[in-house]
């Protein structure tokens, strides 16, 4: 595996996943009262925690998975193109606290997540 792909696996990770989400409600907390600094420390302050919890992980094993699979299809660059636009436009959404972005910007990311699934299993 690239360093990329294990990085991807490792953020596929239950623990990795739920302090994304903290980190994520935090800095969309900080973003909205346009404190950007704070934002960022939650967003860096997650992606270390999630990374010390997930060390000695094999993510070898994790990529087998179903949850393994779909991250890798994260790597495909049509899927990480549109959720690369969506985040940028929800953070400036937030920011500037439209609605109406913010529905546009998380359909785009919701998208990107269900771009290929059915390169995983024929059930998905």
């Amino acid at each position: 595996m690239t360093i990329l792909e294990r990085i991807f696996v490792r953020r596929g990770h239950p623990r990795w996943i739920i302090l994304g989400m903290v980190g994520a409600v935090w800095a969309f907390y900080f973003l909205w009262v346009h404190n950007w600094e704070s934002a960022l420390a939650a967003i860096l302050l997650s992606g270390v925690l999630g990374t010390f919890l997930t060390l000695g992980m094999h993510e070898e094993r994790l990529a087998q998975t179903t949850l393994g699979k779909i991250m890798l299809l994260h790597l495909h660059p049509v899927n990480l193109s549109v959720q690369i636009a969506g985040i940028a436009l929800l953070v400036y959404s937030v920011w500037i606290h439209s609605p109406m972005y913010m529905l546009v910007a998380i359909s785009a990311i919701l998208v990107g997540h269900m771009w290929g699934w059915n390169r995983v299993s024929e059930a998905l």
